[in-house]
């Protein structure tokens, strides 16, 4: 990929941090847990079936993964004890990542289960 690739990557993992940040106050945290997950698992498999060496899906999927790390991260560092309620929708971030990559690096029927399991 080219540069400009990995700053609209950036912009958009961004815009989509915030974006989905808005389901936790009106539809509630389970049903951003629900959407999140989803979300970045399928972002994360298309990021690396797209790449075409180790390198780029690697860096790829670090950018996706940053912008929650340091919004959410920092948040629940700062003050854990103010934002233990909403833990378990700022997790889907990070459980929609790794089931994207491991519905990524597993078998075709290990794949269809796996699906099913996160949703």
């Amino acid at each position: 990929m080219k540069a400009k690739h990995y700053i609209y990557l950036s912009l958009i993992s961004i815009f989509l941090c915030f974006g989905l940040s808005v389901l936790g106050g009106y539809p509630g945290h389970n049903i951003k847990f629900l959407v999140v997950s989803i979300v970045y698992c399928g972002l994360t498999y298309y990021l690396l079936f797209r790449a075409s060496n180790k390198t780029e899906g690697i860096l790829s999927v670090l950018i996706l993964f940053l912008p929650p790390f340091l919004i959410y991260g920092l948040l629940h560092i700062i003050d854990f004890e103010i934002s233990t309620l909403s833990l378990p929708s700022t997790l889907a971030h990070f459980i929609g990542i790794g089931f994207g990559i491991v519905i990524y690096v597993s078998r075709l029927y290990l794949k269809i289960a796996l699906a099913l399991l996160l949703v």
